[in-house]
């Protein structure tokens, strides 16, 4: 049977070198920036606002619709 070729610390640096990396985590991670996790807060916290205006709108429109006599009776 072959045997494996385990790679070592010293061919792991190597490979780095030549690629061009010195960072070996930053191949494996993909990076996060922060202002990715700022669009996406600012994203969500659009879509919240949005909803809660739609619901809003909604529901004022269907009490328009029955009237403030209808809501009393019970």
């Amino acid at each position: 049977m072959p045997s494996k070729k385990v790679l070592s610390r010293t061919s792991v640096e190597e490979l780095d070198a030549e690629l061009g990396d010195s960072s070996w985590e930053s191949r494996v991670s993909p990076r996060f920036h922060p202002s990715t996790g700022t669009l996406h807060l600012v994203i969500l916290l659009f879509c919240l606002i949005s909803q809660t205006v739609i619901v809003f709108k909604v529901s004022d429109l269907y009490f328009d619709i029955l009237g403030s006599d209808n809501l009393l009776q019970v």
